[in-house]
């Protein structure tokens, strides 16, 4: 699954943060269509309103789709889910990947971002995008 936000507020700066991870996975969508490449599961994309006003859209769409926040009752979509790719930094090269505390995932991401190493992509963080700054710029 692949997600940004597309929303804006009073003082945000519009095209630089939030269309910005939009632009990039609609893009990514056009690859994968324009490659003719078979699928083996299919490749969601969402792109949330009400981010920034509180992380609205999203929780809305977890809630609905994978599971209740509240009493962690799983959905049935949860189990299809692999993994989900989200770009929500604003402008610039992405240089490294937050794995929101999950570690065991450490050596997928390693492997995955090998061919954009000499780009300046090489920062895996345990931690959440709170540090975000350093792998934008």
């Amino acid at each position: 699954m692949l997600g940004a936000h597309f929303d804006s507020w009073a003082s945000g700066t519009g095209a630089t943060d939030n269309a910005a991870g939009s632009a990039v996975m609609m893009e990514a969508m056009r690859i994968l269509k324009a490659s003719n490449v078979k699928m083996r599961r299919t490749v969601r994309l969402a792109l949330w309103t009400g981010e920034e006003e509180g992380l609205f859209g999203s929780r809305a769409y977890v809630m609905q789709h994978f599971a209740d926040r509240n009493s962690l009752a799983l959905k049935p979509d949860h189990a299809k889910l692999s993994a989900y790719f989200n770009v929500d930094n604003g402008t610039g090269k992405i240089r490294g990947i937050y794995l929101q505390g999950n570690e065991d995932v450490r050596p997928i991401f390693e492997k995955w971002m090998e061919p954009f190493n000499s780009d300046g992509m090489v920062t895996l963080s345990v931690r959440g995008r709170a540090a975000r700054s350093r792998f934008f710029r």
